[in-house]
């Protein structure tokens, strides 16, 4: 008997020993594809940890994970918290939360979907607030792509692209190409293309670019007439704009118009001076008005000159080389070249200056007021003073009228 099962004693320990050889095998090969995914991602618990060449790219909790279809893809439910790093290691993106996301390991990608929500963490220390439908982040580039309905916050302004917005963290800058506003407590803007540069602390927009300032909510009785005017909405239109958040200024240029209420303006270039309140235009400075009575304190009815209050309830153009005004002292001036066509008159001059809150007005340089009937005035420098409903003139002052027959 010994003999007879002897065989089948060997068979079977030679078939132990090959199933023992294969579970070697096999969980040596199964060590060997942890241990080359391990420098690309590690678990722990409901923790998706993504690296590149050993260096953090994003970290991301997630509350249920399961294997993709991919070997390095991990798909989860309800990101609680996630971060993404820059090269350095440093949070460029935190407090990101989402109701799913997919994560490819081996390149590595995060793609977050449903109710985005995350803080990008600006050198400048002013964090914009992200909400999106979908994040896509590249960690090779250090690029993301944000979907959907968008909205970004920094302070009290809010930033609404239409489409997308890409963010590149190596430069430091977010693109937007497909159009956006944005919503502040004073004005709105909008725009076809926008790019925010976060180190230069600059925003350059560019194509129908749209400015719309918000009167003051309260206008009480006492307030004049010019200054109710001037509170009316006002909107400004330009190809490209620049503005920096350092120095509160603002560039424009390319088919500038300033539109409001019976006003127009129109120029080549321009500037702002938040700070100072001074608003400069520079080249072909074309200014078209409905009437006058927007830079007179009082009503036109009260003046005794019937020739003054007609002048002021006409339509006027005016040009000049530059355009500069100051919001604090109401002082408006006039550049090169000026010249203001009135409904029977013209004035000349190299540069006029209106003081706004004493209705009065300056010119200076080869002044020429001419009437249609033939009468002018010429001077190197003329004063008016509406309130006094009164004209000097000196320095090299020349006179010329017409007599006209009576039949």
């Amino acid at each position: 008997m010994r003999l007879k099962w002897a065989p089948r004693i060997g068979m079977v320990i030679v078939l132990m020993a090959i199933l023992y050889v294969g579970a070697l095998i096999y969980q040596d090969s199964q060590l060997a594809v942890i241990s080359k995914t391990l420098p690309e991602i590690q678990i722990e618990g409901s923790t998706l940890t993504g690296y590149k060449e050993g260096r953090l790219t994003f970290k991301v909790d997630l509350q249920t994970v399961s294997k993709g279809d991919a070997k390095s893809s991990y798909m989860g439910n309800q990101m609680n918290s996630g971060v993404l790093y820059d090269v350095n290691e440093t949070p460029i993106v935190d407090q990101i939360t989402a109701e799913n996301a997919f994560v490819d390991t081996q390149h590595p990608i995060l793609n977050a979907q449903g109710a985005v929500t995350g803080r990008y963490l600006t050198p400048n220390g002013h964090p914009i607030l992200i909400e999106a439908d979908q994040l896509h982040y590249w960690g090779e580039t250090k690029m993301a792509d944000l979907y959907g309905a968008l909205k970004l916050t920094r302070d009290k302004t809010v930033l609404v692209p239409q489409k997308s917005v890409q963010i590149d963290f190596n430069a430091n800058t977010l693109t937007i190409d497909s159009g956006f506003t944005l919503h502040h407590d004073a004005y709105r803007v909008s725009g076809n293309r926008m790019i925010i540069d976060i180190l230069a602390n600059t925003s350059q927009l560019e194509g129908a670019v749209k400015i719309t300032r918000k009167p003051d909510d309260i206008l009480d009785e006492k307030t004049n007439n010019k200054n109710k005017v001037l509170n009316q909405f006002s909107s400004l239109y330009c190809q490209y704009l620049q503005y920096n958040y350092d120095t509160h200024t603002i560039k424009i240029r390319d088919q500038i118009l300033i539109d409001q209420t019976g006003k127009e303006i129109t120029a080549d270039e321009g500037m702002y001076d938040e700070n100072q309140n001074v608003f400069h235009l520079f080249g072909n400075v074309t200014i078209k008005v409905d009437d006058l009575n927007w830079l007179i304190s009082a009503k036109n009815d009260r003046f005794d000159n019937e020739e003054l209050r007609t002048d002021l309830s006409q339509k006027t153009v005016i040009t000049s080389d530059q355009f500069q005004f100051d919001g604090d002292t109401k002082k408006l001036d006039l550049i090169g070249n000026v010249t203001i066509l009135l409904r029977n008159k013209s004035i000349t001059a190299a540069h006029v200056t209106l003081l706004s809150d004493t209705d009065q007005m300056v010119l200076n340089g080869n002044v020429h007021l001419k009437h249609d009937n033939g009468d002018e005035i010429q001077s190197e420098s003329m004063y008016l003073d509406i309130n006094t409903e009164s004209v000097s003139a000196k320095n090299g002052v020349k006179t010329y009228f017409l007599t006209h027959k009576k039949n």
